[in-house]
């Protein structure tokens, strides 16, 4: 029962509360119990009404409540951009069930050379076909994650915390419940600024689908560190394909063998992975500042720091029809 009562007396004391969005489409009185303080109730449209009742039970001080009208687009915002050094949101009515019908967007943009670090200690989100998270999900853009894979989150709640880091100064985080009636509580999220670069090598980050960039580990501020190879998937929109160019190339040198498994390189791939074929290998002494495309909507990009360090490279993709 989607109602604070649970296992409440039939001689309690009940609240009464009628056209509450957080209901999961229930018709009935929403009922609050107990000296448990609840958490925020929020009404369906632009009003609420609340009806006391008192029985045969114990008597109590009664309560107090407080209400303000708020932006419907505060709790699912559209585009809601939070550049504080440290924050937190949550899905909708957190930690009551989130409605159905909503798409939120939240982007935390961070000071030049800053990274953003994102937490979730929890999530409980509906999750209606295996792992493909058609229903209900969020997924966190311009990202990634030692703990997760890439992709959406969607299911019932972890026992650990999920950390994100972005890719440069900011992310973006999406959040869309489907038409279904489902009673999920959702998620609720932390972020802060970090002012270093994570010493943390992405297995596969999928970058938001438009444009951005992307860049070695500690990039710009020291040297790449020698240990397990970076990848990165961009994905374009179904009919455009990925335009990608180095902006910045600054790999260890590498005379003998160019270009062999020991030296430092990229190397771009045509599609999502690194069976797809093979755009072109690029280490110190390459012609790297040619732009590369994609034939589909798909480049797979692989780091992979050799025996030897340095600065490391940056580079900017962007959605392209040519």
């Amino acid at each position: 029962e989607n109602d604070d009562c649970a296992g409440a007396t039939a001689d309690s004391a009940r609240v009464f509360i009628t056209n509450v969005a957080s209901h999961g489409g229930n018709p009935n009185d929403f009922k609050i119990c107990g000296q448990k303080l609840p958490p925020p109730v929020y009404s369906e449209g632009n009003f609420i009404q609340v009806r006391f009742e008192s029985r045969t039970g114990p008597v109590n001080k009664g309560f107090n409540v407080t209400f303000e009208a708020i932006d419907g687009d505060s709790l699912c915002p559209t585009d809601m951009i939070l550049n504080e050094t440290s924050g937190s949101f949550s899905s909708p009515f957190n930690p009551r069930n989130y409605p159905f019908n909503q798409t939120c967007n939240w982007k935390i943009i961070g000071k030049q050379g800053y990274r953003v670090e994102l937490t979730i200690p929890d999530y409980n989100l509906q999750r209606c076909d295996g792992t493909a998270c058609s229903c209900d999900y969020m997924e966190v853009q311009n990202s990634f994650s030692d703990e997760v894979l890439p992709g959406k989150l969607c299911g019932t709640p972890r026992n650990t915390p999920v950390k994100f880091y972005s890719l440069h100064e900011s992310l973006r985080v999406l959040f869309v419940s489907d038409d279904a009636n489902m009673d999920y509580d959702g998620f609720e999220a932390t972020y802060k600024l970090l002012n270093y670069s994570p010493p943390i090598c992405p297995k596969e980050a999928i970058p938001f689908s438009g444009s951005g960039k992307i860049s070695s580990t500690n990039y710009p501020k020291s040297n790449y560190t020698a240990s397990r190879n970076c990848t990165w998937n961009i994905t374009a929109p179904a009919d455009k394909i990925v335009k990608f160019t180095f902006t910045d190339f600054v790999l260890s040198e590498c005379s003998a063998n160019h270009c062999s498994d020991s030296c430092s390189y990229v190397e771009l791939y045509d599609g999502g992975s690194t069976s797809s074929p093979l755009l072109g290998r690029f280490c110190q002494g390459s012609s790297w500042n040619e732009t590369q495309l994609s034939s589909g909507n798909q480049m797979f990009v692989m780091f992979h720091p050799g025996q030897t360090v340095d600065r490391g490279f940056e580079a900017k993709y962007e959605s392209t029809t040519t």
